[in-house]
């Protein structure tokens, strides 16, 4: 293009020397009026859109289709953020970078839903641009939120309508009290004034590492942190004596949630027999000495 542009340069030169002249209004430069190019502008996903896909998937600008929160949707982007400028190295999982934009769409979050996502049948994710995308310049992150199937089945959940105020308007319940099967392993929700023998209780941040927190025990270590959270929500004594009131039940977050900066553990009071009474704030009478 270069020496294209030199040859016709000195065309129009040998021209003007034979004395053709230039009509009115050109001046014979070529090049000093032609505007300036626009400069690139990269793909940034949009917030308050829906998608059919949850996760990392489709990350693309070419993959990049979302729908009406009112179609069947498996992720909600509240907000896009940026990565700031000087992380240079992609944010995979575990990275500081990747964690503290989990962070931020953590904040994000609360405002949206109207409470925290941990206490209700919900996730948190963190989408950055893909790799290649990363490589042109892409510093934007989405932060998504989802329905799960239960605090058991980390599944995702179809949802139909936005999560915009959900907590508050009731539209997804926070976690309350179980009832088991016989077997002890699956959990149905069911209202605290009908039997039951479990009840969410809160949560806790550990800080232990993946691989503690997943070996034998760190089991013991969650089941003391959980019965400080149990002895919290019924208003009994933080003693040596909540053992004997309650045991616990724990839920880990996904190896995927840990490395985007997840470091919430879901515990569950449970009982050796029924009540058909909620144990929050009941203090020594709705959770006694066994």
């Amino acid at each position: 293009m270069r020496r294209w542009m030199a040859a016709l340069a000195a065309t129009v030169t040998l021209t003007v020397a034979t004395g053709c002249g230039n009509p009115a209004g050109v001046d014979g430069m070529l090049t000093d009026d032609w505007p300036e190019l626009p400069a690139a502008v990269g793909f940034t996903p949009e917030a308050n859109v829906c998608h059919e896909y949850a996760g990392w998937v489709r990350r693309k600008a070419t993959d990049y289709r979302p729908v009406a929160c009112t179609e069947k949707h498996l992720a909600e982007t509240i907000q896009v953020g940026s990565f700031p400028a000087a992380v240079t190295e992609y944010p995979d999982g575990g990275t500081k970078p990747l964690r503290d934009a989990y962070a931020e769409c953590d904040k994000a979050s609360r405002g949206w839903l109207g409470g925290d996502w941990r206490e209700a049948a919900l996730t948190l994710n963190v989408v950055p641009p893909s790799q290649n995308a990363w490589r042109g310049g892409a510093r934007w992150f989405r932060c998504d939120l989802g329905r799960r199937n239960s605090i058991e089945d980390k599944g995702p959940r179809t949802g139909t309508a936005s999560l915009k105020d959900a907590m508050t308007n009731g539209s997804e319940p926070r976690y309350g009290c179980y009832d088991f099967d016989e077997d002890g392993n699956k959990a149905t929700l069911v209202p605290c004034d009908r039997p039951h023998t479990a009840e969410f209780a809160g949560t806790f941040e550990t800080n232990l590492s993946w691989e503690k927190l997943t070996a034998d025990g760190g089991d013991e270590a969650t089941h003391r942190n959980c019965l400080k959270v149990i002895a919290k929500f019924a208003k009994v004594p933080d003693d040596g004596n909540v053992k004997y009131r309650s045991g616990s039940i724990s839920y880990y977050p996904s190896l995927d949630e840990w490395t985007m900066g997840s470091r919430t553990v879901r515990c569950l009071l449970w009982l050796a027999d029924s009540t058909n009474r909620s144990v929050r704030g009941g203090g020594t009478s709705a959770l006694p000495i066994g």
